[in-house]
């Protein structure tokens, strides 16, 4: 485990910190890739991976890039990206709003922009 995943307390235990993908983005798209290995060797059921999948990918990871997340952490990420994608897909759907291939992001006008934030905000207050 690396200095930038865990601390030790007062009472000499390990304390987990929250792994920071973003660090580097080749790890996020390294886990997606041994993800589709799993997807590839049929290993994944109608009900998604079991945890097992998740234990391998995080061992992947290590044997790849070297550093150590759990299967949970794996999971969570996978989730995370999952909703991106997502809100992507809802995004495209939406009139005035497009995709660049090239620059692998959104693009849409000033007017669809302050429409779809003003929904944004709307929905917040309401919670």
């Amino acid at each position: 485990m690396n200095s930038s995943q865990t601390e030790m307390n007062g009472n000499s235990k390990a304390k987990r910190k929250n792994f920071l993908w973003s660090l580097k983005p080749e790890w996020i798209t390294g886990l997606l890739q041994i993800m589709m290995e799993f997807v590839n060797a049929n290993m994944r059921s109608a009900q998604g991976f079991k945890d097992s999948v998740y234990q391998g990918a995080a061992q992947k990871m290590k044997e790849k890039f070297g550093v150590e997340v759990t299967a949970e952490q794996c999971k969570n990420q996978i989730r995370h990206q999952r909703s991106v994608w997502n809100h992507i897909q809802e995004l495209k759907k939406k009139s005035g709003v497009s995709w660049d291939e090239t620059k692998k992001m959104i693009v849409m006008g000033q007017d669809e922009y302050a429409s779809h934030i003003q929904v944004i905000f709307q929905s917040h207050s309401l919670s």
